[in-house]
C-alpha cells in the first residue's frame, strides 16, 4: 500500500492552495487612509494595485477559487472518511472545471458551484458575499477564472488519474478498500510524528551526555521555570497588544491631523481661485492678465492657478511646470504664463482622449490569457 498511496491527497491539493481572499476594497482603502497611511512605496503600491481593475479581478478570481474549491477540499480531506471516498469529490470537481473553463458567468455570481452542498455557507460568509457581488470586474474575473480552470483541469487529470473515472481505484475495489482502511487522506499526522521523534531523540541524547547531578538539576529547574515562563509570555502578549492598539490610535491621529493640514492648504488655494477665477484656455489667461494692473498681482494670480492645478486637481504633468523658481532665481511673468498655458493645453488633450474612450471596456487580450495559461500549465 505504500506505493499505492505514496503521494497523499494532501500533496495533490497543495497545487491548489492559492488562498487569496478578496477583502472589500473600501476596507483596505479606509485602513490605508485612516490608520496606516501610504507612508512608503510598498503601501503606495498596494493602494495603486487595489485601484487597478485587472489586479482586483485577479485577486477576486483567486478568492473565489479558495472559497469554492480549495476550502471545501481541505475540509473534505480532514474529515474521517475512507481515502477512496475522495474519488467522488474529485470527479465532481473535474465535471465542474470542464464546464466552467468555457463559461464562468454563473460562477462569479455563486450560482454554479463544484460542491452544491457548500452553497448554504454563502449567506453567512462576508467574504463570499463580497466575492460574488456583481461589479465592474465581472468580465475580467470570468476570463481569469476560465484560464485558471483550464490549467487546474489539466493538472487534476494528470495527478489524480487513478481516482477519476477510468482509473484503477475509481471503482473502489473491495480488497484495496479493506487494505487501505486506516490510510489517512492527509500527511499532517505523520509529519508531526517525524518532527516530534527527531526532537525528542536529540533532546534525550543531549541529556544522557550530562552527568546525573547536572541532568536532574536541569530537569527540576525546567519544571519550576515553566510556570513563570508561561506567565511572562501571557504578560508579554498583553503588552504587545496594548502597544499595538496605542500605535494605531497615534497613527490615526497623525493621519487625521495631516489631512486637516492638507485640507486647510487646499482651502487657501480654492479661495485664491474663487478670487481670480479658473483660467481654462490661453484666451482666458491673456484676458485675465490684462485685467490685473500690477505685476505682483499677476504673479500671485499665476501662482494660484498653478497651485490649484497641482494640489487640488492633482494634474499629472512635467514637474517643472509647477515651479516658481529655477536655480534660486524667481521666474518671470512670461515664464509662469507659458507654464500655465502648457498645462491648459495638456488638460484639453487629456479631456478629448477620455471622452473618446469613455464607453470602452477593458478586456484581457488573447496574449494576456495565453501568458496566464503558460504560467500555470506546469503546476
Amino acid at each position: 500500500m505504500s506505493n499505492l498511496f505514496a503521494s497523499h491527497i494532501t500533496d495533490l491539493m497543495c497545487s491548489f492552495t492559492w488562498t487569496c481572499h478578496l477583502l472589500p476594497q473600501e476596507n483596505i482603502k479606509h485602513f490605508l487612509h485612516s490608520f496606516q497611511g501610504c507612508t512608503n512605496r510598498l503601501l503606495s503600491s498596494v493602494y495603486q494595485d487595489i485601484c487597478n481593475p485587472l489586479l482586483v479581478a485577479g485577486s477576486r478570481a483567486l478568492g473565489i477559487i479558495s472559497k469554492i474549491i480549495t476550502g471545501p477540499l481541505w475540509r473534505n480531506i480532514e474529515c474521517k472518511t475512507h481515502i477512496l471516498d475522495i474519488n467522488d469529490t474529485l470527479t465532481a470537481l473535474c465535471s465542474f472545471l470542464a464546464e466552467a473553463k468555457d463559461d464562468c458567468s454563473e460562477v462569479v455570481t455563486g450560482k454554479h458551484l463544484p460542491f452544491p452542498e457548500e452553497s448554504c455557507k454563502i449567506e453567512n460568509d462576508i467574504v463570499m458575499g463580497e466575492l460574488f457581488k456583481p461589479d465592474e470586474t465581472d468580465v475580467m474575473t470570468i476570463q481569469v477564472l476560465q484560464a485558471l480552470f483550464s490549467c487546474m483541469l489539466n493538472l487534476l487529470d494528470r495527478q489524480a488519474a487513478d481516482h477519476l473515472p477510468g482509473g484503477k481505484y475509481f471503482s473502489k475495489p473491495t480488497d484495496i478498500s479493506a487494505e487501505s482502511k486506516s490510510v489517512l487522506k492527509h500527511n499532517k499526522l505523520p509529519e508531526f510524528f517525524f518532527w516530534s521523534v527527531g526532537f525528542f531523540v536529540e533532546t534525550d541524547e543531549w541529556l544522557q551526555s550530562l552527568d546525573d547531578v547536572t541532568r536532574i538539576q536541569l530537569i527540576n529547574d525546567s519544571r519550576k521555570e515553566g510556570k513563570n515562563i508561561r506567565l511572562k509570555f501571557k504578560e508579554r502578549l498583553k503588552t504587545i497588544e496594548e502597544k499595538r492598539v496605542e500605535t494605531l490610535k497615534l497613527k490615526e491621529k497623525e493621519i487625521s491631523e495631516k489631512k486637516k493640514r492638507v485640507l486647510k492648504k487646499k482651502e487657501t488655494f480654492t479661495n485664491d481661485i474663487l478670487f481670480f477665477g479658473l483660467w481654462q484656455s490661453r484666451e482666458d489667461i491673456k484676458l485675465k492678465l490684462e485685467e490685473i494692473p500690477s505685476n505682483a498681482e499677476k504673479k500671485k494670480a499665476l501662482k494660484s492657478q498653478l497651485n490649484f492645478r497641482k494640489n487640488v486637481f492633482f494634474t499629472k504633468s512635467d514637474k517643472s511646470y509647477f515651479l516658481f523658481s529655477s536655480k534660486k532665481i524667481q521666474k518671470t511673468i512670461p515664464e509662469l504664463t507659458e507654464q500655465l498655458c502648457k498645462l491648459v493645453d495638456e488638460s484639453k488633450s487629456v479631456a478629448t482622449i477620455e471622452s473618446s474612450s469613455s464607453s470602452s471596456f477593458h478586456f484581457l487580450s488573447e496574449n494576456n490569457k495565453a501568458q496566464i495559461y503558460r504560467r500555470n500549465i506546469y503546476w
